[in-house]
């Protein structure tokens, strides 16, 4: 079965709520992470969690700031990888 970016979008969306932020922040995938008080440590963490539920290594030349300005970006970064 083929992942499409929608599962990854919500299954990482899930996981920053769980994990990283309270029950009353209102976030979705296009949220910006810093405006959150997401930071560059909950980022690794994203990216760690993608790369072990997805079976994927984020390449370093992909480790852009771009990449991670929200869930949207970085979803669209992990499909390369898949």
């Amino acid at each position: 079965m083929a992942i499409n970016q929608e599962q990854i979008t919500e299954a990482l969306l899930s996981y920053i709520k769980k994990n990283m932020l309270d029950d009353a922040v209102i976030f979705d995938e296009t949220t910006t992470l810093s405006s959150v008080g997401l930071d560059s440590v909950s980022i690794i963490d994203m990216i760690v969690f993608i790369e072990r539920k997805y079976g994927i290594v984020i390449e370093e030349k992909d480790m852009l700031p771009e990449n991670f300005h929200n869930v949207e970006s970085l979803v669209r970064c992990s499909m390369s990888y898949l």
